[in-house]
């Protein structure tokens, strides 16, 4: 939206922001990205509202002009243009209708904009009313059909058309420092006891990022194949009116591999671009050791038994939860360089339904693209 109502241009780095409306400059363009932006009177979209001029990203030119905005609804908005002329709403319809005789709701989609595609683009006599009815209201399906009369009517003109960014896959291995606590709930004895916060631990892993386009520049796909070791500890003792010392130390040693995927949002301005992401996270045990050693003593006798924290197979291989994160992207020698803070939270480790566990880590990750 913002890029249909404001240009801000710098000469260079340190030079001074100069912002420009629809009304002061007649288009400006992005040669890295290669896109384009024109002003234009957009037509009133609703009854009573007045035409407002904003900047429209051009999406095929030559005979036939092809422009596109997303307005603060988020709602696509395609124009046609002939020789530079009025501009012509591209719309459809969509609503649900009652079959009678089934009493089922179906989707009805009404391409009121092929009526204006076929008045409009009638004087190419290659264009097949059959190809009309196949088209969508969508970048690709659009500029196939403007793209195609401009060779048809012009074939002599130069006609530009914007071509669909193909998805950018950065891989990267990660380096993490990770903190992260345990807390246990239900019926259990383990319940009444504290865990210590797991000691620092050093894990590791890649990183894979895709952006994403054709949907928004800003956004990409953020996924992670990471190494994260824990360990817990608790000691708790007891004397009982008899005189019997009783000490216990549980402890929990595992290791997860996790598989999160967030959908990331990044700043696009400056060298160094702030981003921030969230998303569900999967973890797969892939280490687990619990150990509960008893040591007891009375008068002279003492004994020591050493069992399982949890009952036996009472882990879960497996555990589902959220993670969130923010961070700074910076562009060092051609590669990307990440540094983020994350937050997670997951079922955890226990299968035992007086016992349930749930996992709160906190994680410092470095990466470096490639």
């Amino acid at each position: 939206m913002r890029n249909s109502q404001e240009a801000i241009f710098k000469q260079n780095e340190s030079a001074a922001a100069q912002t420009f409306t629809p009304d002061q400059l007649q288009g400006y363009g992005f040669d890295k990205e290669q896109k384009m932006f024109e002003s234009h009177l957009v037509p009133a979209t609703t009854e009573g509202a007045a035409p407002q001029r904003l900047f429209l990203n051009v999406i095929a030119k030559g005979k036939a002009s092809l422009y596109y905005y997303r307005d603060a609804f988020q709602k696509e908005n395609y124009y046609l243009a002939k020789d530079n002329g009025e501009l012509l709403a591209l719309k459809q319809q969509i609503r649900f209708e009652t079959d009678p005789a089934t009493g089922r709701k179906r989707k009805v989609t009404d391409k009121k904009f092929l009526n204006v595609l076929t008045v409009a683009l009638a004087d190419c006599p290659s264009m097949s009313r059959q190809q009309l009815l196949n088209a969508n209201l969508a970048h690709k399906s659009l500029i196939g059909i403007v793209a195609k009369y401009n060779q048809c009517v012009a074939p002599s003109e130069v006609a530009y058309a914007q071509q669909n960014k193909k998805s950018v896959i950065t891989v990267a291995p990660a380096f993490v420092y990770a903190l992260s606590n345990v807390s246990i709930s239900g019926d259990s004895k383990l319940a009444a006891r504290d865990f210590e916060n797991s000691t620092a631990h050093y894990g590791g892993g890649i990183s894979v990022n895709f952006t994403l386009p054709n949907l928004n520049e800003k956004l990409s796909v953020q996924t992670d194949l990471l190494y994260a070791p824990h360990k817990f500890y608790s000691y708790q003792y007891e004397e009982n009116w008899a005189g019997r010392k009783t000490s216990s130390e549980a402890t929990f040693d595992l290791a997860y591999l996790k598989l999160p995927a967030q959908l990331r949002y990044t700043f696009p301005k400056g060298k160094i671009r702030p981003f921030l992401n969230a998303g569900p996270v999967f973890s797969y045990l892939i280490r687990f050791k619990d150990t509960n050693i008893i040591n007891s003593s009375f008068s002279s006798t003492s004994y020591t038994e050493e069992t399982t924290a949890l009952p036996e197979d009472g882990s879960k291989p497996y555990s589902f939860g959220l993670t969130s994160g923010v961070g700074l992207s910076y562009m060092l020698n051609g590669k990307i360089l990440s540094l983020e803070a994350r937050y997670e939270v997951t079922e955890g480790f226990s299968g035992v339904s007086d016992a349930e566990t749930k996992l709160q880590s906190t994680y410092i990750m470095l990466s470096y693209g490639f």
